[in-house]
Order: C-alpha cells, then structure tokens, then sequence
C-alpha cells in the first residue's frame, strides 16, 4: 500500500495539484487526502482541494459534478496561463 501512496512520492509532485475527495468514501479515508494536501503546502507547492461533504468515492451528485468540473477548468487555465493573466471573454 505504502508503494501505491501518492503521499510516498510528495516530494517528487512539482506540478500543481487538484485533490479532490469525498468526506464519506467507504474505501480512502478523508484523512489521507487532507494529509497530501498538507504536506504539499508545507512544501510550498500549489494545490487546490476540494472536499465533498455529502459524496463517497464518487461524484454522484450533479450539484457536486458541476462545481467540479467547474473549479477542475479554473484550475487548469490558472495553471497554465497563469493568474496575472485576464480570463478570456465569452
């Protein structure tokens, strides 16, 4: 297990990271994402967490699927074009 660990190669992600992670996933425990997400803060790294109160190991909630995909596009354009950039228009 501890092989197939993302929190085993931390200090390999030099990329930004997008966690996300429902609070009642029967399989991972919250715990464990949370705990990736601190240790890539305390190393300095970007990364943006998304914690589901109300959804297991999957999204199943549209409410949930829009806000993902949503925060997942901002991310992804902030990320490559950068935050000093304006958004384009649309």
């Amino acid at each position: 297990m501890l092989k197939l660990s993302p929190i085993t190669y931390v200090d390999r992600i030099k990329a930004p990271l997008m966690v996300i992670h429902g609070a009642r996933d029967p399989r991972v425990p919250v715990t464990e994402a949370e705990q990736l997400v601190e240790a890539l803060r305390s190393r300095g790294r970007e990364v943006r967490y998304i914690r589901l109160e109300d959804e297991g190991h999957r999204i199943s909630k549209v409410r949930n699927r829009v806000r993902v995909y949503t925060e997942a596009v901002e991310f992804i354009y902030s990320s490559l074009i950068g935050e000093s950039h304006s958004q384009p228009s649309g």
